[in-house]
């Protein structure tokens, strides 16, 4: 189980030779690329795992905070057959801003 001080335990990232390779929770693995210089490559594989590790992270934080939120409108008396709606409808708009967020950064690059 995942604590608010701990990043999940996957993906996880290796340096083979060359190649910098992630490594799902399944056992997949997948080449990032490859960094010839062995120090470099280490320093990559560190960045990506933390990144990768941090979205995984949020995704299922996420995740969880939706399964509080239905809980909590049924609490409210909501139905619970409309929560998964509502919350759609709740996404739905923040989406939006998301959305912008992604624009702006874009145009930024």
């Amino acid at each position: 189980m995942i604590t608010k001080s701990q990043l999940p335990e996957y993906p996880k990232t290796e340096v083979r030779d060359s190649a910098i390779v992630i490594i799902y929770e399944n056992g997949s693995e997948e080449t990032w690329g490859y960094e010839p210089n062995k120090k470099i490559a280490a320093e990559v594989a560190q960045d990506i795992e933390l990144g990768l590790k941090a979205i995984n992270y949020v995704s299922l934080e996420v995740l969880r905070c939706l399964s509080n939120i239905s809980d909590e409108l049924v609490e409210f008396g909501v139905p619970r057959e409309y929560t998964n709606d509502y919350i759609l409808e709740g996404y739905s708009k923040i989406a939006r801003l998301f959305n912008q967020l992604q624009y702006a950064q874009t145009q930024a690059e």
